[in-house]
This record gives C-alpha cells, sequence and structure tokens, in this order.
C-alpha cells in the first residue's frame, strides 16, 4: 500500500496547480504570438518551448521531492 502524508499532498497539489497555469498561459502566449502551440522555428520555437515546459515539468518534481524530504527529518 502506498502511504501519502496529507501534508505533502497539498503542498503537491498546489505546486502542480500553479505549473499548470504557467504551462496553460504560456501556450495561450504562444498561440497567440507564433500562431499554434506546436512547431515554429528549431532553435527558439520548439526547442525553447520544450525545455520551458520540461523545466516546469522538473521544478514541479523537485519541489514536491524537496517537500517530502524536509517532512521526513
Amino acid at each position: 500500500m502506498y502511504f501519502v502524508p496529507a501534508a505533502t499532498l497539498g503542498f503537491s497539489v498546489v505546486v502542480f496547480v500553479c505549473v499548470a497555469i504557467i504551462c496553460i498561459f504560456f501556450l495561450v502566449l504562444r498561440r497567440k504570438v507564433v500562431g499554434g502551440e506546436l512547431g515554429g522555428t528549431t532553435s527558439l520555437g520548439r526547442n525553447g518551448s520544450c525545455a520551458f515546459v520540461c523545466s516546469l515539468w522538473f521544478l514541479y518534481i523537485v519541489l514536491s521531492c524537496w517537500q517530502l524530504l524536509d517532512k521526513d527529518v
């Protein structure tokens, strides 16, 4: 059975919602500037967008793990 303490779950949900809102705003901005969510020039368009969205995911993982490890100590 997998056990998640309530305090860390709440923090993870808040971080996820914040990162998801940032990502949605980014996609809306990208649609207005580039004309779509996918594609664009290789240098800044596709690769830059991929790096930004992946960094949001990485930020969520790091903050969730940090909170979990901080609660265990």
